[in-house]
């Protein structure tokens, strides 16, 4: 992910694309466990990689104690890692962590058991947090609704298209029918609307 541009996402964005609550994120700001990289005063701004690594933190968080992923993550700082967090990939037993290096696995909490990897794959999947909400896929948080860092630097849009959900949030006040879309916007649907509504919905509920 070297060289992504950076698309801003916000506070309430975050939370619901990673599973963290405004606490732990401010927290974790504050204790220098991730802090956003675009903007670190209100508001905070998050990139992708961000996320990533928020995710990662999150589903470690999901079976391992915050002790534990702090004691990781000094390891880190202790040997010299310093490339951005979502550049590593950990593992977990439900007990202990684990960082994957050129090397192989380094114990980094000192507890041997069944090692689950979690690689990008693993980050982007949907899974259930510590709170036991249920996170969603980070490239496809919603039906209709799709993220890649490399369109449109990473905002939410509708399928696979240029289009930005939120650029069509509100046409259904206006907009009723496909024959409507087609005089403006001929590659929609009123689905693809009715999809917007609906993640901004779930965002909304969520945070």
């Amino acid at each position: 992910m070297k060289g992504v541009s950076k698309v801003a996402y916000d506070m309430k964005m975050t939370q619901f694309l990673t599973g963290a609550t405004e606490s732990q994120l401010n927290r974790w700001a504050r204790e220098g466990i991730l802090v956003p990289e675009i903007q670190q005063s209100r508001p905070k701004l998050y990139s992708f990689r961000d996320l990533v690594a928020l995710r990662m933190i999150a589903r470690l968080r999901s079976t391992v104690s915050l002790q534990k992923i702090r004691l990781a993550l000094q390891t880190l700082e202790d040997y010299d890692l310093t490339d951005h967090l979502s550049e590593y990939r950990f593992a977990t037993d439900s007990k202990s962590v684990k960082l994957w290096t050129e090397n192989g696995f380094m114990d980094v909490v000192n507890n041997p058991g069944q090692w689950e990897l979690f690689n990008l794959e693993k980050i982007y999947e949907s899974f259930v947090n510590f709170r036991k909400r249920t996170v969603p896929h980070l490239l496809e948080p919603s039906n209709g609704i799709k993220i890649s860092p490399d369109r449109l630097g990473g905002r939410p849009t509708i399928r696979d298209l240029r289009v930005p959900f939120d650029t069509v949030i509100g046409w259904s006040e206006e907009v009723t029918t496909d024959e409507d879309l087609k005089e403006y916007y001929p590659f929609l649907t009123m689905r693809d609307v009715l999809n917007a509504e609906s993640f901004k919905h779930d965002l909304e509920e969520a945070v």
